[in-house]
């Protein structure tokens, strides 16, 4: 009988353990830079990430490199491949797609010489900063921490702004555990559904069927350039495990 207490009295201090963490955890907060870097003013902004290291110090640096490249990549990439359907009765199916993209690290080499990091973010398991010119002033109120956490998702994604001057898209990621790719990822994403729907509108997407078993199959192939690019908004909806990236670049670059 005692030990059956014993036992019992273990898994309830275990229970309330585990409890008092999950609802202990402090909100899940992001800067306003991070979330929506279109309304920072300041020049040649970029954002990096890298994962956590023991030091600090090394996460920054690592992280800093990332958005040079990110800010170069921005600065022109060029998305080539194609993504093939079978057309049924019940509607068209994706049978997989593939693509490469490209940029230009000349700009890296000039981003390096005149951005300088203006504020770190740290997670559990990733870093984040933001890159910008020196000259960048009164930059405090962007350090404003907003909790994503049961927050609302904003309406861009899923309803893209409407300018008209751009051309938006939204890239999305799952949760894959770690933050660090989950970002990466949907940027991704963010950048292949931008090239495809310039690609679109400047009539470089060329669709071609073919007949297999009766079931007719097109592939949809493209290759595109696309300039001056930028991420205006992050999101992270904590209820679904899902990350978002909104994407914009003009429609004369």
């Amino acid at each position: 009988m005692l030990i059956f207490f014993s036992a019992s009295l273990r898994i309830f201090l275990a229970l309330l353990l585990f409890n008092s963490v999950l609802f202990s955890q402090e909100p899940l907060e992001y800067p306003l830079w991070f979330l929506e870097p279109e309304r920072v003013a300041c020049p040649s902004i970029s954002v990096g990430f890298a994962t956590l290291s023991l030091y600090q110090h090394n996460s920054v640096l690592a992280a800093k490199k990332n958005a040079m490249e990110n800010s170069a990549r921005l600065k022109q990439f060029s998305v080539s491949g194609g993504e093939a359907f079978f057309k049924m009765e019940r509607g068209t199916m994706s049978q997989g797609n593939s693509f490469f993209e490209s940029f230009d690290s000349v700009f890296i080499t000039r981003n390096t010489i005149s951005l300088i990091v203006l504020d770190s973010l740290f997670t559990e398991n990733c870093t984040a900063v933001l890159v910008g010119d020196s000259t960048c002033k009164e930059f405090e109120h962007f350090k404003t921490l907003v909790n994503v956490s049961d927050a609302p998702v904003p309406n861009w994604t899923s309803v893209f702004p409407h300018e008209y001057n751009y051309v938006y898209q939204v890239g999305v990621e799952q949760d894959n555990y770690y933050e660090l790719s989950s970002w990466l990822e949907a940027e991704r994403d963010a950048r292949w559904k931008l090239a495809r729907s310039v690609a679109k509108l400047a009539l470089q997407s060329v669709t071609k069927s073919t007949t297999y078993s009766g079931q007719e199959i097109q592939n949809q192939e493209f290759s595109v350039s696309v300039s001056n690019a930028e991420i205006t908004r992050r999101w992270r909806d904590t209820n679904n495990n899902i990350y978002y990236v909104l994407i914009r670049c003009p429609l004369r670059p």
